[in-house]
């Protein structure tokens, strides 16, 4: 039986940053330039989470949740990251003239 890949996974598969994820990373600097460094296999992780989001809203918030933690230097989808990201985010909440 022939195999066929969707077009989303074959996106993935090639690590191709979507239109609206570029513009938040490139918005975000030095965002695009951490990203572009992280590993293949962490980047595969990032795009995969990105692309199974049900509804555009969810989509928009993990792009923006990815471009903000890579300015950061930090992989969404990553729990060590993503847990050190969740407690800057608490702290510039509760302090946010630093």
């Amino acid at each position: 039986f022939p195999v066929t890949i969707s077009p989303l996974l074959e996106e993935v598969d090639n690590l191709i940053i979507p239109v609206d994820m570029m513009e938040s990373l490139t918005n975000m600097p030095p965002a695009l330039a951490n990203f572009e460094a992280f590993s293949n296999s962490s980047k595969r992780g990032i795009l995969e989470w990105i692309f199974s989001a049900k509804t555009m809203d969810t989509r928009r918030k993990r792009i923006f949740i990815t471009a903000d933690m890579a300015r950061l230097n930090l992989k969404a989808n990553h729990l060590p990251s993503t847990k050190l990201y969740q407690a800057i985010q608490a702290k510039e909440s509760t302090n946010p003239s630093t």
